[in-house]
């Protein structure tokens, strides 16, 4: 995502208004005042060295307490160091002012602490590498920014229809509400890459759990297959067994049979004998009748 930059022109433009110099009663060879730590620190930071000018304004401010001229001036400071959650702070508390020109600008640099907060989480190194960063927060920082930018616009005071800092919050406030469009883009993009993401995962859950039910229905069946194996080898195996049993049981009734079975001349030869028999015993009768029929010798 393409960042736009923002204007920060009206930074540093109230730095000037603390520069007020003590009564005579400091000389020179003494200790600077409070008064002249504000004005080296002007001169520092219009040289660049941000953060000596903010020592310094700390200084003073250590001294004479809380002033939203030099609120404004420290979170001037702040800002430039890219502390903006200090410079936020001190710029909240500036807006306060009863000077409508100090609350203004005061207002318009709190609005551009929220939009740089923005962009540095946007930009950040997480950013960089690949990790998102949280949307939701950077809208909120940028509706922020929005509203200090459109308070600053309602500061009532006199100042021309065409001011510098009333044109560059309008500009700013474009700008956000440009970037909140980029952002809700890339939210809406998230959400539907998270969406496909979540089904293509969904499919690849179902594919896998497919595929283990495939595979266990295919173990259950080799399982299977291997119990009948193991099974019919068994009934075989005992199978065998018995016949191996009952084998000479069916010898020895083969063996009986064949001893009750009889070959023609075997029959012959009984079927002769009982005719020899029967022949011998009809001879005998034969003989029997025979012997009754021949006369007695009488002696007479």
């Amino acid at each position: 995502m393409r960042l736009t930059r923002f204007d920060t022109s009206q930074i540093g433009m109230a730095l000037a208004v603390l520069l007020v110099l003590t009564s005579g009663s400091r000389t020179a060879a003494q200790e600077p005042g409070p008064y002249q730590q504000i004005a080296a620190g002007n001169q520092l930071f219009e040289e660049g060295r941000f953060d000596e000018a903010l020592a310094a304004f700390e200084s003073a401010a250590a001294e004479l307490g809380d002033s939203p001229e030099l609120d404004y001036n420290r979170a001037a400071a702040h800002y430039k160091l890219d502390q903006f959650a200090d410079a936020a702070e001190l710029f909240d508390r500036a807006s306060l002012s009863p000077n409508p020109d100090l609350s203004r600008r005061a207002r318009f640099n709190w609005g551009n602490c929220d939009y740089a907060q923005v962009l540095e989480a946007l930009q950040s190194p997480e950013a960089q590498a690949g990790q998102p960063p949280d949307l939701n927060q950077a809208l909120e920082g940028l509706q922020s920014a929005i509203t200090h930018y459109r308070d600053a616009l309602d500061v009532e005071g006199n100042r021309p229809t065409d001011a510098v800092g009333d044109r560059s919050a309008r500009e700013n406030i474009e700008r956000a509400q440009k970037l909140i469009e980029l952002i809700k883009e890339q939210q809406e993009q998230q959400q539907q890459q998270q969406q496909q993401q979540d089904q293509d995962q969904q499919n690849q859950d179902q594919q896998d759990q497919q595929q283990n039910e495939n595979q266990q229905r295919q173990q259950d069946q080799q399982e299977q297959k291997q119990q009948d194996e193991q099974q019919q080898s068994q009934q075989n195996e005992q199978q065998e067994e018995e016949q191996q049993q009952t084998q000479p049981q069916q010898e020895q009734k083969d063996q009986q049979g064949q001893e009750r079975e009889m070959t023609p001349q075997e029959v012959e030869a009984v079927l002769q004998a009982v005719r020899d028999k029967e022949k011998e015993r009809r001879e005998q009768k034969a003989a029997l009748i025979r012997a009754q029929r021949v006369p007695v010798s009488k002696d007479w």
